[in-house]
């Protein structure tokens, strides 16, 4: 029959063997949950970065069509700007480029490039020359001439160095001074002046 003493000392391995058990079972237990925390945390920075991934998305679709909706008001604007000018243009009958002219020195204006149109130079230098003008350049440019001044007069020289034939610009409605040659010299005036600014003479025929 086993003693006392030998009793107690089998209790108290039986107590450390189940005392080591549990201790085992707890270490694994914690090493089982912060593997099973990582996972989470893991998983929840995973779904953030989802998450952003999609807002950019979305963000970019939104500025992809808030740019596409200022090109097409910005398309809508200029077709309407066009839309107005070319109006403009077809009430008054006097498109852009001769918007220096009023409709009824353009209507003026048309008629005579139609009829200088079927002159001949020498026929055109005729109403150049009795109407004080220069004679200088090709057909087109006589035609011009003879048509603008049908139009508005007979073109003066510049009223400030008193050389040269001042021009007019036919978009703006303004007149300018080439220059001259004054003996040897050439004259750069540069002169400008309003339309209002220039009395023209009255064009005379041959």
């Amino acid at each position: 029959m086993p003693s006392r003493r030998s009793l107690r000392s089998g209790k108290r391995k039986a107590a450390a063997g189940t005392s080591s058990t549990l201790q085992t079972r707890s270490s694994r237990a914690r090493k089982v949950k912060a593997k099973t925390t990582s996972v989470k945390k893991t998983a929840i920075k995973a779904k953030a970065a989802a998450k952003t991934i999609r807002a950019a998305k979305k963000a970019t679709k939104r500025t992809v069509a808030t740019r596409k909706a200022s090109n097409k008001v910005a398309k809508k604007t200029t077709r309407k700007a066009s839309s107005k000018k070319k109006k403009s243009a077809s009430s008054s009958g006097v498109p852009a480029s001769m918007r220096g002219y009023t409709p009824a020195e353009f209507k003026i204006y048309k008629a005579a490039e139609k009829k200088y149109g079927g002159m001949t130079n020498e026929k055109l230098k005729e109403y150049l020359k009795v109407n004080l003008q220069s004679r200088s350049g090709d057909k087109a440019k006589l035609i011009l001439k003879c048509s603008d001044g049908e139009a508005l007069g007979g073109m003066p020289r510049c009223p400030t160095c008193g050389l040269g034939f001042i021009r007019f610009n036919q978009k703006t409605g303004e007149y300018k001074c080439p220059g001259a040659m004054d003996d040897d010299e050439f004259v750069n005036c540069s002169a400008k002046f309003r339309k209002s600014e220039i009395t023209r003479e009255k064009w005379v025929s041959p």
